[in-house]
């Protein structure tokens, strides 16, 4: 009887996900809130030459860019774009 009840829930109740840009590729993350931290680990799942330690920034739209820390929560949509860069990068 579990499965009837379980299959009568509304779908809008799954996890939904976006997939943005990092370092100029596609990478998929959950939405429309996610982490810093679940941004950066989604990039090393889609074999982004990139580690856990890089600093993420976001892109505006007025082209500045934004740190982004592994606990803040950020929303996101098809057009976000993201820059992982060393942390000792003093470019």
């Amino acid at each position: 009887m579990s499965s009837a009840i379980e299959s009568q829930r509304p779908k809008d109740h799954e996890p939904h996900t976006v997939t943005v840009t990092v370092n100029g590729k596609p990478v998929v993350v959950p939405a429309p809130k996610t982490t810093g931290l679940a941004v950066k680990e989604a990039a090393v799942a889609a074999n982004l030459p990139v580690t856990l330690d890089f600093v993420l920034s976001k892109e505006k739209p007025d082209g500045d860019t934004e740190i982004v820390g592994d606990t803040d929560t950020i929303t996101v949509n098809k057009n976000s774009k993201f820059v992982l860069i060393h942390p000792d990068d003093n470019s």
